[in-house]
């Protein structure tokens, strides 16, 4: 009876023993497999950078969901260029030098400040009075002859000399403007000369007058007779004089009364040489005799009877 216990008891051992080799054995293969075999024998300089890099990170796996929550659009539009595509105004200007964003009837569109309304951007070359001008060094300079001034309407090729007028070309009048000469372009009856306002129109009976108009005289200076005494049915003979300056002599008229003035009569009229008669005196009386010099200009272009008269300008 014990040597049957004792016989199980072996057997019970046994059977563990040939278990744990099993295991054993089962546990050293997984290693090996994984990698992880304890027996291998590694070179000293492996071991020891094994030892001083850490183990590699092991990310986690990603998983893609759908759905545009990480997605956004957008759309950037050209750069604006002359009168191409819409700008935006100061402060964020952003046309190219030298143009500026204002509004067209085609939106907001980069023009050139100096002419807007050119789809071009490039200004026309400046005229009388037509587009934008700038000095002689600028970018606008004008035609010769003309200079850039400032207008109601900007700045402007106008003429120096009579700037107010739109067709550049003065309107030649006395002492304005500057005149030719080579040949003379002033209107008739004036001449072009140098005065110290250099060419002008002037009157050249009196070129000296800043409004051509020459000082004009006219008088009656004198009336004579032939005969020292006159007596009834004499024949007599009158002379009249006159003096003029700048004034055109046209003729004389003469009168006489024989009732001491209270009545006259006219014994000649139109008389261009300053003579008239013989005249007979057919009446007795207290005779007074007058005469008259006429000019062709003037509003009362005759002196006053008998008077010196006459006018002054």
């Amino acid at each position: 009876m014990v040597a049957k216990k004792r016989i199980t008891a072996i057997t019970a051992l046994g059977f563990l023993l040939v278990l744990f080799c099993g295991i054993a054995v089962f546990s050293l293969v997984k290693l090996y497999q994984l990698g992880a075999w304890p027996f291998e024998k590694k070179p000293a300089a492996e071991v020891s950078k094994a030892e001083k890099e850490p183990a590699e990170a092991r990310l986690p796996e990603v998983y893609q969901v759908t759905g545009d929550v990480c997605q956004l659009s957008f759309v950037v539009a050209p750069a604006p260029t002359c009168y191409q595509n819409d700008c935006t105004k100061s402060p964020n200007d952003n046309c190219p030098s030298g143009l500026e964003c204002q509004d067209t009837t085609q939106g907001s569109r980069c023009v050139n400040p100096d002419c807007p309304s050119e789809t071009d951007c490039t200004c026309p070359a400046p005229t009388c009075w037509q587009n934008n001008c700038t000095g002689p060094t600028g970018d606008y300079p004008c035609p010769s002859g003309l200079t850039c001034q400032t207008t109601s309407e900007g700045a402007r090729c106008v003429n120096p000399d009579c700037p107010e007028d739109r067709d550049c070309v003065c309107d030649l009048a006395c002492y304005q403007y500057t005149c030719s000469n080579a040949p003379n372009n002033c209107p008739s009856p004036w001449d072009c000369q140098s005065t110290t306002y250099g060419l002008r129109c002037v009157n050249p009976d009196c070129p000296e007058e800043e409004d051509c108009i020459c000082p004009a005289s006219f008088v009656c200076v004198d009336l004579t007779s032939d005969l020292p005494t006159v007596q009834l049915g004499s024949q007599v003979t009158f002379t009249c004089s006159h003096a003029a300056e700048n004034v055109s002599f046209d003729h004389y008229d003469f009168r006489w009364s024989y009732d001491g003035g209270a009545n006259f009569t006219v014994i000649d009229s139109n008389n261009t040489s300053g003579t008239s008669g013989p005249h007979t005196t057919t009446e007795s009386g207290n005779y007074v005799v007058q005469c008259r010099a006429c000019a062709t200009t003037g509003s009362t272009p005759c002196t006053a009877w008998g008077q010196a008269g006459g006018w002054v300008e």
